[in-house]
């Protein structure tokens, strides 16, 4: 009696670091940079992205998280990603689709 109720006690306490594991919770800010490659091969600068996770959405039967992203000087968009497997896919607008950005099963040197 006395494990099970140790068990339970632990599974309480780490309910909370599970919440963690979860891909983009809401309220999640995420700071990356990016070059932005112009036509005809010149690139500009490095530019300063902040997506923040506002909410919940389905696309294509797909539960997706909704960011608000902005980067400088003063642009900002909604993009639309989800994960699944270790994976996340962002939703491309123009052709309907979710590519692949970022995969957590990769390894140091692996590419995808």
């Amino acid at each position: 009696m006395k494990k099970l109720i140790f068990l339970l006690l632990m599974l309480i306490a780490l309910a909370p670091a599970q919440a963690q594991l979860e891909w983009a919770p809401v309220g999640a800010k995420y700071y990356h940079s990016v070059a932005d490659f112009m036509p005809g091969g010149g690139s500009s600068p490095y530019s300063v992205y902040i997506s923040e996770v506002v909410g919940d959405t389905i696309i294509a039967g797909k539960n997706c998280r909704v960011l608000d992203t902005w980067w400088l000087p003063g642009c900002e968009g909604r993009e639309f990603t989800y994960e699944e497997e270790g994976r996340v896919y962002l939703y491309d607008e123009e052709s309907g689709r979710f590519g692949l950005v970022f995969d957590f099963n990769k390894g140091a040197g692996e590419s995808w």
